[in-house]
C-alpha cells in the first residue's frame, strides 16, 4: 500500500469509550464526578463516512430502520435524500481534591 493511499489518524478518532469506561478512568485517576450529561449529536451518514465505506454502512442503516427496532442503538431514519443517526455524546465534569502537600522542612 502506498503512502497517500493510507489515512492516518489518532484512534480516538474511530473509537469511543462508553460512560462506563470514562467514568472508571476518572475514577482510577483520583477524580470525583461532579455532574454528567448525556445527549445525542444528530448527523447524516454521508457527512461521516469515508465513500468507500458508504454503501456498506449504508445498507446496514437501512436494514436497521427497516427492522424498526434500532439494534444499532443510532436511532437511524431516511429521509428522502439522507439517512440520518445519532451520535451517542456523553460528557463528565470531575473535581480533583486540592489537598496541600506536606511542605519540606528547613
Amino acid at each position: 500500500m502506498r503512502q497517500s493511499d493510507r489515512t492516518l489518524r489518532d484512534p480516538a478518532h474511530t473509537t469511543a469509550l462508553t460512560l462506563q469506561q470514562l467514568q472508571s478512568l476518572g475514577t482510577k485517576a483520583g477524580l470525583s464526578p461532579v455532574m454528567t450529561h448525556q445527549y445525542r449529536l444528530e448527523s447524516r451518514l454521508q457527512d461521516q463516512v469515508a465513500p468507500e465505506n458508504w454503501c456498506a454502512l449504508k445498507t446496514m442503516l437501512a436494514e436497521d430502520i427497516a427492522g424498526g427496532q434500532d439494534r444499532l442503538g443510532m436511532g437511524a431514519w431516511e429521509d428522502a435524500e439522507k439517512i440520518h443517526f445519532y451520535f451517542p455524546v456523553s460528557i463528565v465534569v470531575w473535581n480533583k481534591s486540592m489537598q496541600e502537600e506536606p511542605r519540606a522542612r528547613s
